[in-house]
């Protein structure tokens, strides 16, 4: 008797703590677990967050990736067209790479951290089966070298994609080319020194975030909220002409729903005519004014030269 009723007390302790973990982990989640600038806390899997760092290869010490404009530019990989800053993630996916995923679930926003992640757990391990020999005329029948009507010769570098798998060209030798499809990275072992700047915790932290994660700014969207369920967003110029944007509004609703917690939302395209000043409309008058003028002069300094030339007959 004594031992039923200490396995049944031993079962409500149990089941205490269990529902007072629950608790821990949907406090912290909860938009309302750190402070509105989403500054504090810990990290949970699902939550966004926004992530500064650098990647590094072990074996060389290479710079990788980076968030940081100046290290980019300072080690030479600086892309024009790429965005520097810190990078929205959803913890818990996977992202960047998974063994960096893991240990993000394990940090504070606002606290720097190193971690060094195996192959298996960044971008796999080197698979010899994936370096292969191909014909170079094979190659010559791809788009990649096929351009106005000219045949162009592989090179070492060359990215290819041959039958849906894409690979880069390490050896051309006579008639043949070596191709690695192995990831680039496959086989490093990889060292992030990273910070987790933010968490989106208000309700337009989080629409915002979603944005950011498939379009890569949110900067010039304008998000209306409306209580935390319902939302208009309204799109910027770039995005109204971007043959990308649709494709990626697709991938975007489905996590402003799940992410986003959103039950309603509108993107609205707006269209706004421009009036243009009196000043300007002034000076295209006389810019236009002038070519009608010049061009009446030509034509005719040209009917008095064809006169010239064709004097009529006595």
């Amino acid at each position: 008797m004594a031992k039923a009723k200490k396995d049944g007390g031993e079962k409500a302790d149990a089941k205490a703590e269990a529902k007072a973990e629950e608790t821990k982990r949907e406090s912290a989640s909860s938009p309302g677990a750190e402070g509105n600038d989403g500054t504090a806390g810990t990290i949970s899997s699902g939550d966004i967050v926004y992530l500064d760092f650098d990647a590094f290869s072990v074996g060389n010490g290479d710079l990788i990736d980076t968030t940081h404009r100046e290290k980019a530019e300072a080690a030479g990989m600086y892309d024009p067209d790429g965005r520097y800053g810190p990078r929205a993630i959803i913890a818990g996916k996977g992202e960047p790479v998974p063994g960096l995923d893991e240990d993000i679930q394990k940090a504070e926003v606002g606290k720097e951290r190193t971690v060094e992640v195996s192959p298996a757990k960044a971008y796999g391990e080197r698979n010899g089966k994936l370096v292969e020999i191909h014909p170079k005329n094979e190659l010559l029948r791809l788009p990649e070298y096929r351009r106005d009507g000219h045949y162009n010769e592989p090179e070492v570098g060359d990215k290819v994609t041959i039958r849906g798998r894409t690979g880069y060209v390490t050896t051309v030798t006579g008639g043949r080319v070596r191709i690695d499809f192995n990831k680039p990275l496959a086989g490093r072992t990889m060292r992030y020194v990273y910070t987790v700047t933010k968490k989106a915790t208000t309700a337009e932290d989080r629409v915002r975030a979603v944005i950011d994660l498939h379009y890569g700014s949110s900067d010039d969207f304008s998000v209306e909220m409306h209580g935390e369920k319902e939302a208009r967003i309204q799109l910027t110029d770039k995005a109204k002409i971007d043959p990308a944007w649709q494709d990626k509004k697709l991938r975007m609703v489905a996590d402003l729903r799940s992410l986003g917690g959103l039950t309603k939302f509108q993107f609205v395209e707006e269209y706004v005519k421009r009036e243009v000043s009196a000043a300007v409309a002034e000076a295209v008058a006389a810019a236009e004014g002038a070519t009608l003028a010049k061009h009446d002069h030509e034509h005719d300094h040209k009917h008095e030269h064809a006169d010239h030339a064709h004097p009529a007959p006595s």
